[in-house]
């Protein structure tokens, strides 16, 4: 595995330290990737990582977690019942 990775459909080039500031944001919003979609919690997520130079797309940061989702890479959070 190479330290910068892009994928055909990405825009953005995603390296081992983006991977890793991701995954630290999926954490502390703490919720499954089936349900972060088009919610606020996505947003919370999304503005932890607005703060660099480079600024990935909502969709390119949507497609990631999907994608180390499917490689195992992010634990499996799951959907907290609602009271």
């Amino acid at each position: 595995m190479t330290e910068r990775q892009k994928s055909e459909s990405d825009s953005h080039t995603w390296t081992n330290e983006d991977d890793l500031r991701l995954i630290h944001e999926y954490i502390r919003v703490g919720v499954p990737v089936d349900h972060l979609a088009y919610t606020e919690h996505f947003e919370k997520l999304y503005s932890g990582l607005v703060d660099k130079a480079e600024v990935p797309s909502r969709k390119d940061v949507f497609r990631r977690l999907l994608n180390l989702r499917k490689r195992g890479k992010i634990p499996r959070l799951f959907k907290q019942s609602e009271e």
